[in-house]
């Protein structure tokens, strides 16, 4: 039976970062996001709040074909109370256009804090 901190990330993968509907994806953050949590990107980015944090991800999508999701790939981990999922951006081709990794704090059995980890060139 898959962790439960493990699955709330695998979530926002899966849901938030994937759901185009800004109004849909903020009930799903409701459930996921602590209201005061904190999104840190690779570039130096914070993002304080939950509405900003959907903000962020509107923005990031804008920039994403429809076609391409993104998915959690690899080994899912917790230690405490900060869990890690690897995370893949593809198409239905399979072609990997982006990979990283996320890392989040969970307080609450909700994310409180969330760090973005982009692999290879910016």
């Amino acid at each position: 039976m898959p962790n439960p901190q493990e699955t709330l990330l695998v979530r926002n993968v899966t849901e938030v970062f994937n759901e185009r509907d800004e109004a849909k994806r903020l009930s799903i953050m409701q459930e996921l996001y602590d209201p005061d949590a904190v999104f840190y990107e690779t570039n130096d980015a914070i993002f304080r709040g939950i509405e900003k944090v959907n903000a962020r991800v509107t923005d990031v999508l804008k920039t994403i074909s429809p076609e391409l999701l993104f998915r959690a790939s690899g080994l899912q981990e917790q230690n405490n109370d900060v869990v890690r999922v690897p995370w893949i951006l593809s198409g239905p081709d399979g072609k990997v256009a982006l990979s990283g990794m996320d890392i989040a704090k969970v307080e609450d059995g909700k994310i409180a804090s969330l760090y973005m980890f982009i692999d290879g060139p910016r």
